[in-house]
């Protein structure tokens, strides 16, 4: 695959309506997407970062292409804990919906198999600076390249 988990699943979330485009004005949809890093909360009080995390290898098939769940984690910043706690909910419930869905990357077609939860969301506490609240939630993804 060229692109990775974390950013085919941005992409969905993205499409989905969750969270903001990268480089798309914060004034009217204040939830920006990152993939790998979250800038410091002086760029954001309310934003989310997906990022991959360890997978699970399930066998082979037959061509000998080993199966893989690749692991992906969702962080959410948020200055509000209500806010913070109910966009996280709603992304992971958002993800377990999903079942063989399409995405288009840079003209490559992935499609998303499935989408495992593997936690519950998990409040992560209070940021030492710009005091925002964390949460965080683990998955296992099944993509494969159409």
């Amino acid at each position: 695959m060229k692109h990775s988990s974390a950013e085919i699943l941005a992409q969905y979330l993205i499409q989905k309506g969750l969270f903001n485009a990268l480089g798309a004005p914060l004034t009217s949809f204040p939830w920006p997407l990152y993939i790998s890093h979250l800038p410091p909360p002086s760029e954001g009080l309310h934003m989310a970062v997906i990022t991959e995390t360890q997978g699970v290898l399930d066998g082979r098939y037959t061509n000998g292409i080993y199966c893989e769940h690749f692991g992906t984690q969702l962080l959410v910043r948020s200055q509000f804990y209500p806010r913070g706690f109910s966009k996280i909910t709603e992304a992971a419930l958002e993800l377990g919906f999903v079942k063989n869905e399409m995405i288009t990357l840079d003209g490559i077609a992935y499609k998303i198999v499935n989408v495992s939860r593997t936690s519950s969301v998990l409040p992560l506490g209070v940021e030492e600076v710009g005091r925002c609240f964390l949460f965080s939630v683990n998955f296992l993804t099944t993509i494969t390249q159409e």
